[in-house]
């Protein structure tokens, strides 16, 4: 793991880059907010969590598939949200979609087999690197995923 200062506009055009083929195959329409933040973080593992972030939104994708990303300056950090529209997370199931080889129950669209592990290793590195993260959602709705970090350039010296 290498901490230091990262940018969120280079990691979400990476992530975004690294997924571009199935993203146009499913016709994603991406909006990029403000991602002028820098975090500190190691840049491999946060991409790493943005390309799972990203493959779960196209998996889970209804009709006009859409992607946004932005980042909003808080009180103790920095937090960037990724919003997607698709088929959304269960009430019930959102306290578990972090926990290792929790499925849940959507339908999943019929095509993908889920092993729920690709959540849980996002909730790990993040919790690893000192990062938060949560989820809200609604069936049919958009989900959205909140990556806090927090301010710590002062443990930098910087």
């Amino acid at each position: 793991v290498q901490i230091k200062p990262v940018s969120l506009a280079t990691c979400v055009k990476t992530s975004i880059k690294n997924n571009q083929f199935f993203l146009i195959r499913n016709q994603f329409e991406i909006h990029l907010g403000d991602l002028e933040e820098v975090v500190y973080t190691d840049q491999q593992w946060l991409i790493y969590v943005l390309d799972q972030l990203i493959a779960n939104a196209i998996k889970y994708a209804e009709d006009s598939p859409y992607l946004a990303f932005e980042s909003v300056r808080q009180e103790k950090g920095i937090a960037l949200k990724i919003i997607d529209h698709g088929e959304g997370i269960r009430l019930e199931d959102i306290s578990r979609i972090f926990e290792k080889g929790y499925t849940g129950m959507n339908k999943h669209n019929g095509t993908y087999k889920s092993t729920g592990m690709g959540l849980y290793f996002v909730h790990k590195i993040l919790t690893h690197l000192g990062h938060g993260i949560e989820v809200t959602s609604q069936i049919g709705g958009p989900t959205c995923f909140t990556i806090h970090f927090m301010d710590n350039r002062d443990y930098f010296n910087l």
